[in-house]
């Protein structure tokens, strides 16, 4: 849990870094509720590129990974990156964006880690081979797990689909 906890707080201290720290004193909130950083630094381009490379890297890595708790650690990177994304924007709608996302993701993780806490206190389940014929044998315990997992993927109809539908409409937009 004090994996979810730090993502959850580093993301609501890095907004909250954003928006008073680095904004202009002078017009924070422009007219068209966008925000107006410090002058001649390219805040969207920044954090496009450091969200980029933490899905990038988050992604890849988990590719070759067996352990269930490198996974999760590595899936936290990913997520990470993807609320950064409704920062690049700058606006009002970003952040509502990102605080959804953040709401949702802590949701997740935390069934996610209970799920792979009982497999591992149950049946000492600790890489993906170790989780075959759990569905048969705790089935409500292996649909949860499914039902989180499906819903950090993005699958349509899940929180996480459409979380995702608004970081990408407050990012374009």
């Amino acid at each position: 849990f004090n994996s979810i906890t730090g993502v959850t707080t580093l993301s609501i201290v890095l907004i909250r870094f954003l928006l008073t720290v680095l904004h202009d004193g002078n017009s924070f909130i422009t007219g068209t509720d966008i925000y107006s950083m410090i002058p001649g630094i390219n805040w969207s381009a920044l954090i496009s590129v450091v969200s980029a490379g933490s899905i990038i890297v988050g992604s890849t890595v988990i590719l070759w990974q067996k352990n269930l708790k490198k996974i999760f650690a590595f899936l936290l990177l990913h997520q990470a990156g993807n609320l950064l994304i409704g920062l690049t924007s700058a606006s009002t709608e970003g952040t509502d964006a990102v605080i959804y996302n953040l709401i949702v993701l802590l949701i997740q993780m935390t069934g996610i880690l209970f799920c792979l806490s009982v497999f591992e206190q149950r049946y000492r389940a600790m890489t993906i081979d170790d989780l075959k014929q759990k569905g048969k044998n705790s089935p409500i315990l292996f649909f949860s797990f499914l039902f989180f997992i499906s819903s950090i993927a993005g699958l349509p109809l899940s929180a996480g689909f459409s979380g995702r539908m608004l970081l990408v409409y407050a990012s374009v937009s």
